[in-house]
């Protein structure tokens, strides 16, 4: 085992940086003891002498690690479970619990207003959970997660994870979050399953990646996400979303190849918008509505980009709220018109095209490639009620259609652009030019 180093106190800063943090605790932890580590090379928890003063924090103590001016990365390691009062961090705080199997329990709060604390293995569990402090000019906080389970939760009760402004930041790289999730900073979701409920606030940003590792795996969430004013973005990975996804005054943003795989409703609210490019799916078992006059039709990019109505809870039943503007057999259609670039349907799978607050706006479709997997017998699969859609057949993946209109089942068709016998050159060169100068003013605004 390596020699300890002796520290000193250079200074207050650190101390009142810990005084701070026991009084964001209070009421919570009044009368409980503040139980600061102090050993830089890390070490056992159940050491007295790695703590200041020498005792081994308790059910009735807060475990305090990176105060004192501790400002490098050290691991506490477990050989038992262990029950303290509360968690806090100090200023320069880089400290993993390596909890080695092991249960922690935290019986009030875990707070974390600068520094960082990583969790490696074991199970974290407290009735709540806050990163950061309230003032966006104090200094960065975040927590993350290798692996293990942080429970935030009393019992049966499941807790509020916060990250409570900008500059905090929670890093789930693996295990399982049980917690809800209220972001007002940043979640970067790298790995791992989170078992719970997702909020963004404000200027929260909730970042679904590969990470730095191979970015094997689908990345999960359980329960709900709600994006009211926030940006939800999901870059070369895939993401599963158990719950019902809300878009309001915020964004969803797919890039590099990624795959949003919605396993209840999505619904646009509110002065709120997608955008996705190629290669980039979003694939729905429920349905996918867009609410009139809730999207940005200018910042609005899905152009290039798939969606999927795939299999799930709802028997191959699926309804999709059109909102474009039908200009015709034009190539405009794709321009600032929430236009696909691939529509397609599963085996199975039926597909009901609604007015987003009923009739009789009759809006249309404009798609690149209508994918059906059973080939022309799925069209009698769409509803059409009275709404076209309109595809591009000098595309591969509408061979099948051979440049053919079919009606719909209770009114409205699949429609070709360009009409037969126009001349195709230029109108494919048109709608080639089109879709490029779509896409460029989405990224202009984005």
């Amino acid at each position: 085992m390596p020699a300890r180093r002796p520290f000193a106190i250079r200074g207050y800063r650190g101390w009142i940086i810990a005084a701070i943090a026991v009084a964001t605790l209070l009421p919570l932890t009044a009368g409980a003891d503040q139980i600061h580590w102090n050993d830089p090379l890390g070490g056992s928890f159940h050491d007295a002498s790695n703590w200041n003063p020498a005792t081994i924090p308790g059910p009735s103590d807060i475990a305090t690690f990176g105060t004192v001016r501790l400002e490098r990365t050290y691991t506490v390691t477990f050989s038992e479970d262990v029950v303290t009062r509360a968690i806090s961090t100090g200023l320069g705080a880089d400290a993993t619990l390596d909890l080695g199997g092991h249960a922690y329990t935290v019986t009030q709060e875990i707070l974390v207003p600068t520094g960082n604390l990583t969790l490696a293995g074991g199970t974290l569990t407290s009735p709540a959970t806050l990163i950061g402090w309230s003032d966006p000019a104090r200094e960065a906080a975040s927590f993350t997660q290798n692996g293990g389970t942080h429970a935030v939760r009393s019992g049966t009760t499941r807790g509020t994870l916060n990250l409570i402004a900008p500059n905090r930041t929670y890093h789930l790289n693996g295990g399982t979050l049980d917690a809800d999730v209220m972001n007002r900073g940043s979640f970067n979701h790298t790995g791992g399953t989170v078992a719970g409920d997702v909020r963004s606030e404000g200027n929260g940003v909730y970042t679904v990646s590969r990470g730095s590792g191979s970015g094997a795996g689908t990345r999960v969430i359980q329960g709900d996400v709600r994006n009211f004013g926030g940006e939800f973005r999901v870059t070369g990975t895939d993401v599963r979303v158990g719950g019902e996804f809300i878009n309001s005054r915020g964004v969803v943003r797919l890039t590099g190849g990624a795959t949003l795989h919605l396993l209840r409703r999505f619904t646009n609210v509110e002065d709120s918008y997608v955008t996705a490019g190629p290669g980039d799916v979003i694939a729905t078992s429920d349905n996918f509505w867009i609410n009139e006059g809730s999207a940005d039709r200018t910042l609005w990019d899905t152009d290039q980009a798939e969606l999927r109505f795939v299999a799930g809870s709802l028997g191959g039943q699926h309804s999709l709220r059109v909102v474009g503007t039908d200009v015709g057999r034009s190539a405009a259609g794709y321009v600032d018109n929430f236009a696909w670039g691939t529509l397609a349907l599963d085996a199975g799978q039926s597909l009901a095209l609604l007015d987003p607050d009923g009739p009789p706006e009759r809006g249309a479709l404009y798609v690149g490639v209508l994918s059906l997997a059973e080939g022309l017998s799925h069209i009698g699969r769409i509803r059409g009620q009275g709404h076209n859609i309109y595809y591009d057949p000098s595309l591969p993946g509408n061979a099948y259609l051979a440049g053919g209109t079919y009606p719909l089942p209770e009114g409205g068709a699949i429609i070709p652009i360009p009409e037969p016998g126009v001349a195709w050159a230029g109108l494919v060169a048109a709608l080639a030019f089109l879709r490029r100068r779509r896409n460029n003013s989405g990224a202009t605004a984005s």
